[in-house]
């Protein structure tokens, strides 16, 4: 009669502890799918915020590669006026406007090779 009891609770006692890893199993596959679902959302999430941050980059140097390439475009036009004004001077101011003229031409060619980088 020992031997059965005894036998019943050892059993009792495996079954028990069979349940209750299983059960814990279960739940730790369930909660690392949920942690990997909300992984994958948050993943979503930040792909999407990465994907509107490079077309707000990409937006703001398109603006202001036009504002520059428009900047130039009137350099060039004040350079061409500036020319047509130092033909007009005396020999001597003329020197001095031309070398300002250089310079001013640099500067505009400088940030031609600028914006084309």
């Amino acid at each position: 009669m020992k031997k059965i009891i005894f036998t019943i609770a050892i059993t009792a006692i495996m079954t028990g502890t069979m349940l209750t890893n299983c059960q814990t199993q279960d739940k730790k596959i369930k909660d690392a799918q949920d942690e990997l679902k909300e992984a994958k959302e948050d993943e979503a999430e930040a792909q999407i915020e990465l994907n509107n941050i490079k077309q707000d980059s990409i937006s703001e140097y398109q603006k202001l590669k036009k504002e520059y390439e428009a900047r130039i475009n009137e350099n060039e036009k004040d350079i061409a006026e500036f020319k047509k004004d130092i033909a007009k001077e005396a020999k001597e101011i003329r020197k001095e406007s031309e070398k300002k003229l250089t310079k001013l031409e640099e500067k505009n060619n400088n940030l031609k090779t600028k914006l084309a980088i």
